[in-house]
């Protein structure tokens, strides 16, 4: 059931999203058209986020940028060997970022999606309730209020697991809270490396969110590996997809028999 505690979740989940993706668009065209532009894994997060009512030019996504202005000399862009990003935020006087409470002394945070291989292992803390138990309970989730156990980052590595053997792509997402002092190593920083640096050796560092993503191969692709096939040609798959991802696809598509390695 999507009770209370479930919307309060989706309410964080999508408004983080919505502001890391900040570089791609979703717009209707001339025709009335929906229309995305920028990176095609970051528009079905910026589609997920409509539907639940931040849009770009929307008044609920004006005030989100408002409250939390991006600090783009801190970010830290998508590269082929990080496998993640992380953009980094202005956080209000009272904590708050949609239905997320930052411990004190917070003045920025970084929301960093990536790889779950890669970023996984960074994480250190989960959201707490108001009490400091594990789990969420009240008006807000609080955010590095409780350490991960190895019972629940085993449970996450399972759940990426089966996203990835239905062929979803998925993505983690983490939030870490900065201070002024966080605020003036990053700025001390040499490179984006360091930076990022920075927040994955954050013992604050948060799990939000595990998204699965869907990204279909074109109709005409298993038709044209089965000719390859029967040609003699042997036909190899380049992907920066996680390997369990990778060989769904792969099995999807016709480029290796289903059961095989």
């Amino acid at each position: 059931s999507f009770g209370p505690m479930s919307a309060r979740l989706a309410q964080a989940h999508l408004a983080c999203g919505f502001l890391n993706c900040y570089g791609t668009k979703l717009a209707k065209d001339h025709a009335g058209k929906w229309k995305t532009t920028g990176n095609m894994t970051e528009a079905a997060i910026k589609v997920a986020a409509a539907k639940g009512g931040l849009w770009d030019d929307g008044v609920g996504a004006e005030d989100l940028c408002a409250r939390h202005p991006r600090s783009a000399d801190l970010e830290v862009p998508f590269t082929s060997a990080r496998k993640m990003m992380a953009t980094i935020h202005t956080v209000p006087a009272d904590g708050r970022l949609s239905t997320l409470q930052m411990p004190d002394r917070t003045s920025l945070v970084a929301i960093v999606k990536g790889a779950p291989d890669r970023l996984l292992p960074r994480v250190r803390t989960v959201l707490a309730n108001p009490g400091g138990e594990p789990g969420v309970g009240g008006s807000s989730l609080m955010v590095s209020a409780a350490e991960m156990t190895e019972a629940e980052r085993a449970l996450i590595d399972r759940r990426n697991g089966e996203l990835a053997s239905r062929a979803l792509r998925s993505l983690l997402v983490a939030v870490c809270p900065l201070s002024d002092e966080d605020e003036q190593t990053l700025r001390n920083c040499g490179d984006a490396d360091a930076r990022l640096g920075v927040v994955l050796n954050s013992p604050r560092l948060c799990f939000l969110s595990l998204w699965g993503i869907f990204d279909p191969p074109r109709a005409a692709v298993p038709g044209c590996v089965q000719e390859c096939h029967e040609a003699g040609i042997r036909v190899v798959m380049i992907t920066g997809d996680q390997r369990p991802t990778a060989m769904a696809i792969a099995q999807m598509v016709g480029i290796i028999e289903p059961g095989r390695d």
